[in-house]
């Protein structure tokens, strides 16, 4: 017989007055009462605010880290990004195995976008919330008691899977310790689920020892080409290459990327930043907020004083996620972006300070020919509930054959 969670819904805060479950010491003396768990649905970034101390010892103790769904990053996106898009946050909590009057401790963080009808069919879905800079979805969930958190959470899902059968876990890392988790879960409870898209994109792994990445993961013909660039860009002033320091003012690097995104394709097509308030005021309150961390990297190829080549990573933990990158693409004959990121891989290599750097970029990106690892990232519809979310799903390979096995015919001419 199935051990069966004493799981509770609540919209009030479980925490007692003034009190707040945080990350330290003492919370890592902690042990989570897995027979205790509590969902407390939030759906506002005001309230949200009020559980930062709790949501930043939930990410320092996750089983999988993911920089798009951490507070200094999150709650920027809601208040700039949201538009009129409804988000809802369910938060997990258990209570304290050894001190079972204290603030219970936040296990799990799952933002969601509002239920919507699902690719025609008649059920809405609850999804993963994914805003435009959202590279990874992968819910926080703690290492301590993790099982018992995803099973509070898909029974919470169930108390409401009249209202939205189907869940949709989008963008996840395919191998991650999440989607483990995921895979097992399903499993024990013969839960059916659909794989509704997989692909995979560039990741930096740190080479052995000290093997030069570089070395192997370039042509000697591509390094050749490479330093002859870099000899005729010297040709036209002095060239540097650059990091942020912890002394030095970001405010300066963020207005230089900005500015230099915009003045390529980017800012043409109205996809760069400064195209849009909100979405500078996000970058800048995000990298400012990172910076504030000690985990924003930049790193900038410079000529004469003036950057015409930039990168922004965000460490976490053992990893990173680089964010962004920009050229002036009046040096493009030159390669900046690739020289520098030539630089940034001796960097990593020689200094160490992470083990992996998920490239958050598109398939086909130029990367994919220098980083030869790769990361897979996968959409997981599962149901709610039993009934109509699993039918669905059943549906669901049979419409992918047809749709493939049936030769497109067009219309006959009039």
């Amino acid at each position: 017989m199935k051990r069966m969670l004493n799981m509770t819904v609540t919209e009030r805060d479980p925490r007692p007055d003034c009190e707040a479950a945080t990350a330290g010491p003492a919370a890592s003396r902690r042990k989570v009462d897995e027979q205790r768990m509590s969902v407390v649905v939030v759906r506002d970034a005001e309230t949200l605010a009020s559980y930062v101390r709790d949501w930043d010892g939930l990410a320092a103790s996750a089983i999988e880290p993911n920089i798009f769904y951490e507070s200094w990053m999150m709650m920027p996106a809601l208040r700039l990004l949201a538009g009129g898009e409804s988000v809802t946050v369910a938060l997990v909590f258990a209570r304290d195995m050894l001190n079972p009057s204290g603030a219970p401790i936040l296990c799990g963080f799952f933002p969601l976008e509002a239920p919507r009808a699902y690719r025609g069919f008649p059920a809405r879905a609850r999804r993963l919330w994914k805003h435009l800079h959202c590279y990874l979805c992968t819910p926080l969930i703690r290492a301590e008691g993790a099982r018992a958190t995803l099973s509070a959470f898909f029974e919470w899902l169930a108390s409401g899977s009249k209202e939205a059968p189907l869940m949709e876990f989008t963008s996840i890392a395919g191998e991650g310790p999440f989607r483990r988790l995921l895979v097992d879960y399903l499993a024990e409870r013969a839960r059916l689920h659909f794989v509704s898209d997989s692909r995979t994109r560039p990741m930096f792994r740190l080479a052995p020892g000290a093997t030069c990445y570089v070395n192997t993961a370039l042509s000697g013909k591509h390094k050749s080409e490479l330093k002859r660039k870099e000899k005729r860009l010297a040709e036209l002033g002095r060239i540097e290459y650059k990091s942020l320091e912890a002394g030095d003012d970001p405010t300066a690097w963020i207005d230089d990327f900005l500015q230099l995104e915009a003045s390529g394709w980017k800012g043409r097509s109205g996809s760069a930043f400064n195209c849009d308030e909100a979405q500078a005021k996000f970058f800048a309150s995000s990298a400012q907020s990172a910076f504030r961390e000690g985990r924003l990297r930049m790193f900038a190829l410079r000529l004469d004083g003036r950057a015409i080549a930039q990168q922004v990573y965000m460490t976490a933990g053992s990893g990173a996620f680089a964010f962004k990158v920009a050229f002036d693409e009046a040096y493009a004959r030159f390669s900046p972006g690739m020289l520098l990121e030539v630089k940034r891989i001796d960097h990593l290599q020689s200094n160490r300070e992470i083990e992996w750097l998920d490239s958050c970029a598109a398939p086909g990106n130029y990367l994919s020919n220098l980083w030869p690892y790769r990361r897979t990232i996968e959409t997981v519809l599962v149901g709610a509930g039993m009934g109509k979310g699993d039918f669905i799903i059943s549906l669901l390979p049979l419409l992918r054959w047809l749709k493939r096995s049936t030769p497109f015919r067009r219309p006959a001419a009039r």
